[in-house]
């Protein structure tokens, strides 16, 4: 048995026309997967930017505090008064609760 056995139909030229249509369509759709893929990938990428910006800026706000606590708690221990122990114990609640 041939590998390739040609009909009287079936011409060179014709196989070449559809081996080129089907590489063609295969083209095609590799093109629809890779732009699907990076879309994807894409969306993903996005996510884990806002993911990580959110987590930065809850880390900016949680430095800010404590350092306000600590100055709070450096004013209180210099001068023993009530407003400056009411703002302590606002802030620790505030860092930690």
């Amino acid at each position: 048995m041939k590998l390739l056995e040609f009909n009287t139909s079936q011409t060179i030229r014709r196989m070449l026309g559809i081996g080129f249509g089907v590489m063609i369509l295969l083209l095609i759709q590799a093109g629809f997967v890779g732009w699907a893929s990076i879309s994807n990938l894409s969306d993903e990428v996005g996510a884990t930017f806002r993911h990580a910006n959110e987590v930065t800026q809850q880390s900016a706000r949680f430095s800010r505090v404590i350092t306000q606590e600590v100055q709070a708690a450096s004013t209180y221990l210099a001068d023993r008064d009530a407003a400056s122990q009411a703002e302590f114990r606002r802030l620790g609640l505030e860092a930690h609760g």
